[in-house]
């Protein structure tokens, strides 16, 4: 995977658009709980969690700059998922799947199954192609796109149930937001579904 940092040549900034999106997921994590989160970044997320909930934190990023914050901010860091054997009440993927080819995020999705905990939550998030506002592909490391309902096929084709579902972020213009309407397309930025799966023992007694 491209570094994200060295290609933008930029850092990570946190904003109240992140906040705002991380707040939904409260009502998943409770106190306790191990948190996975996938594309981890400067571990902001975290950051923020930290303070509402006392979990126990583990994250990834293919990024060394990304890798290097987790280090230094004491969070649990992992290179590569498949030297993790762990089970997670919550799993993360912010803003992370449209930097990455669809049979890599399938496979993302198949080590969740085995090692979400039963219950537990997968949630991601993304930026909705939808809306034609949204800058997707002024972006260099964007690749893929998604609308809710090709995010929502994905998912169900590999097992998964959706718990949540929502459309985020919405345009302020009113010119803007009249023109999608008549289009019949997305004024809202982002896209957030939470998962979980639809029958755990079954999926894994199939893949031992």
């Amino acid at each position: 995977m491209i570094s994200h940092s060295k290609v933008t040549n930029t850092r990570y900034k946190l904003t109240k658009w992140h906040i705002d999106k991380w707040k939904s997921s409260l009502k998943y994590i409770q106190n306790g709980q191990k948190i996975l989160d996938i594309g981890c970044a400067d571990c902001s997320f975290f950051d923020f969690i930290k303070k509402l909930r006392s979990c126990d934190f583990c994250c990834i990023d293919v990024d060394e700059y990304s890798a290097g914050i987790a280090k230094s901010k004491g969070y649990h860091f992992v290179k590569d998922l498949g030297v993790s054997d762990d089970s997670f009440d919550v799993i993360t993927m912010w803003e992370m799947i449209e930097h990455i080819e669809l049979k890599t995020f399938i496979k993302y999705l198949n080590w969740c199954k085995k090692h979400l905990k039963k219950n537990g939550k997968l949630i991601i998030s993304t930026p909705n192609i939808e809306n034609i506002f949204y800058p997707f592909w002024a972006e260099p490391t964007h690749i893929r796109p998604y609308s809710m309902d090709s995010l929502k096929q994905i998912v169900k084709s590999e097992g998964f149930r959706i718990v949540e579902e929502k459309k985020t972020h919405p345009l302020k213009h009113p010119l803007k937001i009249l023109f999608l309407k008549i289009l019949r397309m997305s004024h809202y930025a982002k896209l957030v579904v939470v998962v979980e799966l639809e029958n755990i023992e079954k999926i894994r007694s199939a893949n031992e």
